[in-house]
């Protein structure tokens, strides 16, 4: 800012010097600010043109923003979409002369941190071997830390869960960084030293001063009071006995090889995000067992979704060992995430947008969990490979036993009704498709056992899709669990997209 002040200063002069016999014309002198000069891409900037006439009325404004951009506005708006330190210039113009002004490494722009965090969480969950419901609930808690953080500094939507107040000129930033920090290393303590190095790079090119102590300050209480609303949300492991199911014609039970019992009953009784109760949108139950339409989809599992002799073409048996979310990756809750970080990185949005974008992708995802698992237990419905060794008892004439069938992909310990992988990745494909104003998509996917093999999706909702009907093709669930669960994943995608962090 000091060229402005010289050339403010040498026109104080030359107005002086008029007291004694002023000159006819006088040049402009060009001169602006702007905010903010500090900020994590996409960062919107807004110039405001400060120049002096001269003797005459400026008629031409030619900014440069030193990122290939320029405008002919006299007070822009423009938006950096890339880090880096960008020199700005602006020459006016009147009938008398022209002036231009340069402000060398003017704005800062740095990384978006929402997406480096939400990839250093990914890999948390990996390494901690969660499962997709404890996932999507930790993301969920530490994205919506974030966007709270976020929300009361630019004050642009309803919040999340916390509504507060801080400083004038606290730095979203720093607030942001320390929210997403403090959450991580009370999910995963034996993970702190990684969150600690994350941290330091966070806050490294935030400049020092009272915003980033007050941001720092504001993310910190942010995130305790998060995690003092979930700390007691029923999410940790009751004391109950083991879920063992029935042994009536329907119900299920333990299926081998394993014959463990049921996982994550008490799931049903976390207490929600976003829905009112994890029930809000529960389906009604599945087929009879002596309907046509429970016949046709047992036919179809038994045929398509054998180990061996099944009609599966290569593709689709691909799709099936592809959605295997076993312990040690991130599930696809994770892969829902990773469908986020892409498409925000081929459409740059803003810090607070793509926090909003994160938080509500991982609620939607946290409450399908939810959802999902109490329907599960509120039907209690079998699994293909016992409905299959003991159709006969099923009383449909359309359903023929087999003792020795095995799915293609081995059957998790749960009850079959509803495909949770079609809920959480419809609820959270619905999420994506709302922000980003349209369905379609350039998503490539990689592969959990192998990065090198991926799967290339045109849109958000083909992700679900292939999610959903991958398990058909594994043998391990049937077609109105597939459709049960797209169904109730694109309602609670709606409902969070319609009544969570709304926009002013």
């Amino acid at each position: 800012m000091a060229n402005f002040s010289a050339k403010m200063l040498i026109l104080a002069a030359v107005l002086t010097a008029c007291l004694a016999g002023c000159p006819k014309s006088l040049p402009p002198v060009a001169a602006f600010t702007a905010s903010p000069l500090f900020g994590q891409a996409a960062l919107p900037v807004h110039f405001t043109d400060m120049s002096l006439s001269g003797t005459a009325d400026i008629v031409e404004w030619h900014w440069d923003f030193g990122d290939g951009g320029a405008s002919a506005d006299r007070n822009p708006d423009h938006t950096y979409t890339s880090p880096g330190v960008y020199t700005v210039s602006l020459e006016v113009i009147t009938g008398d002369g022209s002036s231009t002004v340069v402000a060398n490494d003017y704005v800062t722009v740095t990384a978006n941190d929402v997406p480096m965090w939400n990839a250093a969480a990914l890999q948390a969950v990996a390494a901690a071997k969660w499962m997709p419901p404890q996932a999507a609930r930790g993301l969920a808690m530490m994205h919506g830390a974030m966007y709270d953080a976020v929300n009361t500094v630019d004050r642009k939507g309803a919040p999340f869960h916390v509504n507060t107040v801080t400083q004038a000129g606290t730095l979203k930033e720093a607030a942001l960084a320390k929210a997403a920090h403090r959450v991580l290393t009370w999910l995963f303590p034996a993970q702190t030293a990684a969150f600690d190095a994350q941290l330091d790079a966070s806050l490294a090119p935030i400049p020092d001063g009272d915003g980033k102590t007050h941001g720092i300050a504001l993310g910190l209480r942010i995130a305790d009071a998060i995690l003092q609303w979930r700390s007691n949300d029923n999410s940790q492991m009751m004391m109950m006995d083991p879920f063992l199911g029935g042994t009536n014609p329907g119900e299920w039970r333990p299926t081998p090889p394993d014959n463990l019992p049921g996982m994550f009953e008490h799931w049903q009784h976390v207490t929600p995000f976003a829905l009112a109760a994890g029930n809000q949108f529960r389906p009604g139950p599945p087929p009879a067992l002596d309907s046509a339409a429970y016949a046709a989809a047992f036919n179809e599992t038994k045929t398509v979704g054998a180990k061996t002799g099944a009609t599966r073409t290569m593709d689709q048996s691909m799709m099936a060992t592809f959605w295997v979310g076993m312990p040690g990756t991130v599930g696809e809750a994770g892969r829902m995430n990773q469908a986020a970080q892409q498409a925000l990185a081929a459409q740059p949005h803003t810090l607070y947008d793509t926090a909003r974008l994160f938080a509500l992708v991982n609620v939607a995802l946290a409450d399908a969990a939810i959802a999902g698992i109490d329907c599960k237990y509120a039907y209690v419905f079998w699994r293909p490979i016992t409905a299959i060794r003991e159709a006969a008892n099923d009383g449909n004439d359309e359903t023929g036993a087999d003792a020795g069938w095995e799915p293609y992909i081995g059957t998790p310990a749960h009850p079959e009704y509803i495909s949770t992988h079609s809920t959480l990745t419809k609820a959270a494909s619905t999420v994506l498709a709302s922000f980003f104003g349209a369905d379609a998509a350039d998503i490539t996917l990689p592969s959990f056992m192998d990065p090198a093999m991926t799967r290339h999706y045109a849109s958000f909702s083909q992700i679900a899709e292939e999610a959903g009907l991958s398990r058909i093709y594994g043998g391990i669930h049937f077609r109105f669990s597939y459709e049960a669960g797209s169904q109730m994943g694109q309602q609670i995608g709606e409902h969070v997209w319609n009544n969570s962090m709304a926009l002013n």
